[in-house]
């Protein structure tokens, strides 16, 4: 008798487990992927000499924090970039030129999360690697 009433009682047990179970919220998963397009849009890069580019690259730089806040980082960025790939196409692969392009990256991400002062210390760094690599530009 007393092993029916155990039996009895984990079959309510699990009865009861499963009713209060399936009573549970309900969570949705939203799957939904944002891609975003990487291709460069077919445009004409920048022409000049590496120092004249660096030079106008130097310029740029320091304009793209207060873009950003305007709205227009996207647009701005995208200049930067056009006479960077027209300078960085004429460099050796150096420590020079891959130091500028993750400073190039970090202004791209600042663009994108819309976040200036990131922007201000990336342009600042771009800043200082052309003024250590080309003294004679420097102001």
């Amino acid at each position: 008798m007393i092993g029916l009433l155990r039996v009895g009682s984990v079959a309510r047990i699990s009865a009861l487990v499963l009713l209060v179970s399936a009573c549970g919220a309900t969570t949705v998963i939203d799957t939904t992927t944002t891609i975003r397009s990487t291709a460069a849009t077919t445009s004409t890069l920048p022409s000049g000499s590496v120092p004249e580019l660096l030079d106008r690259l130097r310029a740029e730089v320091l304009t793209l924090s207060t873009a950003i806040v305007d709205g227009q980082g996207a647009k701005r960025f995208a200049e930067i970039d056009a006479i960077w790939r027209a300078a960085a196409a004429q460099l050796q692969r150096t420590s020079f030129r891959e130091s500028t392009q993750y400073q190039i990256d970090l202004m791209r991400n600042a663009v994108e999360r819309k976040r200036p002062a990131d922007a201000d210390k990336a342009s600042l760094q771009v800043r200082a690697l052309v003024d250590n690599e080309y003294p004679d530009l420097a102001d």
